[in-house]
């Protein structure tokens, strides 16, 4: 791939500078990154920083790298490049452009070598997973320099239409599966879900006896471009606590109650969720007279 000249590819480890033709004393100044490879090595601690030397008063020093703020990892992100607020503060850069969490966020405070906006994600410019909800797209920065201390302040630019949802829906003695859908289409009307969205709703309550909800109807899957059901926070209206007190001797409260004491003493949450399922079922047959899969994805 041939870039275009006025794109430049950092290539080193270290941290190396390109002036901004036009703008006297800008530098921009980078580091490369390799994929897949986690490193602890700190990019802003004071070694790494030495061969950076002292900024041009006329101009300011812009970072743009790779990395982890510490303390600020969201979950399921690996931890590479570390770095410290308090070594965000130390540098010589007026502000730092930084990749790797998918999520924007950005760090303010005023320093000797500037103030506003120090430090930012972007995040990514689209979602790259269902769990990536909000809006991504890319940051405008505007800084000004020359007759004061560098002010750095952004703005969101929004490039991908399409919106990530995790919403929840309580359907606590829905009657019906229409009456399911009813209430998750509010869910999706109350965050404004369009038709190119990709919503997650997340059930929970316990449906009135007899009443069965595997997938949402076709009415309701239109409305979005993807939509996921979680089932496992779902389960039917049976009395556990009720059951589990009785001391009748009845074939059915048998049966609850020694799943129930398996349940108790299970440490492994996934035998925890096999074994609820199975006193689920268990329930509707003698209860319902028939066994329809229903359970197969409960959990904590």
């Amino acid at each position: 791939m041939r870039w275009p000249a006025h794109v430049h590819i950092f290539t080193t480890p270290h941290w190396s500078a390109r002036p901004i033709p036009g703008l006297s004393g800008v530098r921009v100044w980078g580091r490369c990154f390799t994929p897949n490879v986690e490193s602890l090595e700190r990019p802003l601690a004071a070694p790494a920083l030495a061969g950076i030397g002292d900024r041009d008063p006329a101009g300011f020093d812009l970072a743009l790298f790779h990395g982890s703020r510490e303390g600020k990892c969201p979950p399921g992100q690996t931890l590479t490049a570390p770095f410290s607020d308090d070594e965000v503060g130390a540098a010589s850069f007026a502000y730092l452009a930084v990749g790797h969490y998918h999520a924007p966020s950005r760090l303010s405070f005023q320093s000797e070598v500037g103030a506003g906006v120090r430090l930012a994600y972007a995040g990514s410019a689209a979602a790259a997973d269902p769990t990536e909800t909000g809006m991504h797209g890319a940051l405008e920065v505007r800084i000004e320099h020359g007759r004061r201390l560098p002010f750095a302040e952004i703005e969101p630019v929004e490039l991908d239409r399409r919106r990530v949802h995790d919403l929840s829906a309580d359907v606590s003695l829905a009657t019906s599966a229409e009456e399911v859908d009813r209430r998750v289409a509010k869910a999706l009307d109350d965050a404004r879900a369009g038709e190119r969205d990709i919503v997650t709703v997340r059930l929970s309550g316990r449906l009135a006896r007899g009443v069965r909800y595997a997938a949402p109807g076709p009415e309701l899957r239109a409305r979005v471009f993807h939509l996921r059901l979680d089932l496992r926070r779902l389960r039917p209206d049976y009395d556990l606590e009720s059951l589990r007190a009785r001391d009748g001797g009845t074939t059915e409260e048998r049966f609850a109650r020694a799943l129930l004491e398996q349940r108790g003493a299970e440490p492994d949450p996934l035998q925890r969720a096999l074994i609820e399922s199975a006193l689920y079922y268990g329930l509707d047959a003698f209860r319902l007279r028939e066994v329809v899969p229903a359970y197969e994805e409960l959990g904590e």
